[in-house]
């Protein structure tokens, strides 16, 4: 429904500095209160032992869902979508494999 799809922050929305700045801040503070002082501490522990140090989108919003009980309403889905957007294109990933190096 289209009032699940609001609450969820699944519709469009432009990507901007404050956006990003605005996501990473919910993240940084959630694991800094979980304990982490290092984010790819957290990170690692959702990729396999042997294999790349990736995590997929559907795995970090599991992870921020999950693990940090990030809600929707702190951080909307589509915010991390771009974060995933912004962070592959940083690492220079093709866009249509989502996932993000966490080393």
């Amino acid at each position: 429904s289209p009032d699940a799809s609001k609450q969820r922050g699944l519709g469009p929305r432009r990507l901007s500095a404050t956006l990003l700045d605005d996501a990473a801040w919910c993240l940084q503070l959630k694991l800094k209160s979980a304990g982490y002082q290092d984010p790819s501490v957290f990170f690692n522990q959702f990729v396999q032992p042997d294999g790349p140090y990736e995590l997929s989108e559907r795995d970090l919003q599991r992870a921020i869902r999950q693990e940090l009980q990030i809600s929707f309403e702190e951080l909307p889905d589509r915010d991390i979508a771009a974060m995933v957007t912004v962070l592959m294109a940083v690492e220079g990933a093709p866009s249509s494999g989502r996932r993000v190096s966490t080393a």
